[in-house]
C-alpha cells in the first residue's frame, strides 16, 4: 500500500518511478512497469551449489535466507542502476543488499516498516522451536539482530513512520538517532472516499451494530484476543456482527475458535477484500487487536471513512489515536480491556457518534498524501545534494 501511494504520488509531481520487485511467478525478478525481467532459475542452482561446497553444515534456513538474498542483489544488479538518480527501499534487507552494488554515488533512501527482530520474538514465545537447541536460538536472535541494525544503517537516511520504531532501532539496535526520520503514512483521501460510495461486497444486518477488522489471519495481529473479548460481549448482548476482513495461516484455527466459543451467528470471516473503503462505510467500529504493529494503514483507513478505532497499545497505534476522543486503547493481550471498551461503544451511540466525527476531522487532517509526498521529496533532495558534496545540514 505504501509503495503504491508514494509512487502515484511522486508521478503527479512529475517524477518517474520504477519498481523492482519479485515477479509473480516467483523465479525471477522484473521491473513492474516495464518488460525488464531475468529469470533466476539457473542461477540459483549455481549459488546453491556454491553454499554447499563452501558451507556444507549451514543449517537449511539460514543457507535458503542468503541464497534468496544473493540472488536479489545480482537481479538488482542486472537492472543497469546507473539510469537513476536515486534508489529508495521498503526493508532492511534490500537496504543492506542494494547498498553493495548499486553507483556509489547514487543516494539510497530506505524505508523500513516495522521490525523483524521483535516479531520473530513474539512468535518464538507463542511456540515451541523443533529439534533446535538453545545455542541454534541464540544464533536466531544474533543473527536477525545484526540484519535489523545492518538493514537500518545501510542506507544514507531510514525513513520511519512512527516514534515508536524510531526509539526501538535507537534504544535496542543500537541505531544512531540522526540515521532515522520520521515521515507518517498517507492515504489519497479523495480516491479513498470515492471507493466509499462503491457497491459494498456485504450489507450490514438491520438491526447489527457492526464491528470490522481488517488484519491478516496470523499470530501477531491478535485475533485470538479479540474472538475471547467477544465471547464476553455476546453475554451482553448479540445485537452485532464483528467481520474479520482477511485472511492467513490461522484462519482454519480462528474457524475452530469462533465455533468453540459460540459466535458463529456474530463473527463472520469474510477472506481477503479489494474494496476495504466501502466494507468500512457499512460498518461502526474497527478493531485492531494487534500484539505488535508499527503503524496499520486500517487505522488511517478507519478514521478517513468516520468510524472510531478500538486498538491496542502495540507499536506505533498509540500515536494515531487519543484515547477517549477518536478512539479506545486497551493493552495488547488483554482480552478484557478489549472487551470492555467495544463494550463501551456498543452500549453509548452518543460516544460513539462523537467519537466518529473526532476521528474524520483527524483522519483528513492527518492522512493528506500529499504531505507524505513533500516530506519524502525533501529528504529526496537532501540526500541528493549531500552526495555531490553541498552542505544542508540536519534532515529534517
Amino acid at each position: 500500500m505504501y509503495i503504491e501511494q508514494l509512487k502515484q504520488g511522486l508521478e503527479r509531481e512529475g517524477h518517474q518511478v520504477d519498481i523492482f520487485a519479485k515477479h509473480p511467478t516467483l523465479n525471477g525478478y522484473y521491473m513492474v512497469n516495464t518488460d525488464k525481467f531475468i529469470d533466476l532459475t539457473n542461477l540459483k542452482k549455481v549459488i546453491n551449489k556454491c553454499f554447499h561446497y563452501h558451507f556444507p553444515n549451514l543449517d537449511p534456513i539460514y543457507k535458503n535466507k542468503e541464497i534468496d538474498h544473493l540472488c536479489f542483489e545480482l537481479a538488482a544488479s542486472y537492472f543497469n542502476l546507473e539510469t537513476y538518480d536515486l534508489i529508495h527501499t521498503q526493508d532492511i534487507f534490500s537496504s543492506r543488499l542494494l547498498t553493495r552494488v548499486k553507483p556509489k554515488n547514487t543516494p539510497l533512501v530506505a524505508s523500513i516498516h516495522g521490525c523483524i527482530a521483535t516479531e520473530y520474538l513474539l512468535h518464538k514465545r507463542n511456540t515451541v522451536a523443533k529439534n533446535r537447541g538453545s545455542n541454534s536460538k541464540d544464533f536466531d536472535w544474533r543473527y536477525i539482530h545484526w540484519q535489523e541494525y545492518t538493514g537500518s544503517l545501510s542506507s544514507d537516511i531510514t525513513i520511519v513512520a512512527t516514534t515508536w520504531l524510531k526509539d526501538l532501532l535507537t534504544n535496542e539496535f543500537n541505531v544512531d538517532a540522526n540515521q532515522l526520520i520520521i515521515i507518517p503514512y498517507a492515504q489519497d483521501i479523495k480516491e479513498f472516499r470515492k471507493r466509499m460510495n462503491e457497491p459494498p461486497p456485504i450489507i450490514a444486518p438491520p438491526g447489527k451494530t457492526v464491528i470490522v477488522c481488517p488484519a491478516r489471519l496470523v499470530f501477531i495481529k491478535g485475533h485470538k484476543f479479540l474472538l475471547e473479548a467477544l465471547a464476553k460481549l455476546r453475554q451482553h448482548r448479540t445485537d452485532w456482527v464483528c467481520w474479520l476482513v482477511g485472511d492467513g495461516n490461522l484462519q482454519t484455527q480462528l474457524i475452530n475458535t469462533t465455533r468453540k466459543l459460540n459466535l458463529d451467528q456474530n463473527v463472520k470471516f469474510l477472506g481477503s477484500q479489494k474494496n476495504i473503503p466501502a466494507i468500512l462505510n457499512q460498518a461502526d467500529i474497527c478493531v485492531l487487536s494487534s500484539l505488535q504493529e508499527s503503524f496499520p494503514y486500517a487505522i488511517m483507513e478507519a478514521q478517513i471513512a468516520g468510524k472510531p478505532v478500538v486498538v491496542t497499545d502495540a507499536g506505533g497505534m498509540p500515536e494515531a489515536v487519543v484515547h477517549g476522543q477518536n478512539g479506545l486503547i486497551s493493552p495488547r493481550g488483554n482480552s478484557d480491556s478489549l472487551f470492555h471498551n467495544i463494550k463501551e461503544l456498543l452500549e453509548n451511540e452518543d460516544l460513539r457518534n462523537t467519537m466518529a466525527s473526532n476521528a474524520l476531522k483527524w483522519g483528513m487532517e492527518k492522512w493528506a498524501l500529499k504531505t507524505m509526498i513533500n516530506q519524502t521529496l525533501e529528504i529526496y533532495e537532501q540526500v541528493i545534494k549531500i552526495k555531490k558534496g553541498e552542505d544542508v545540514g540536519e534532515y529534517k
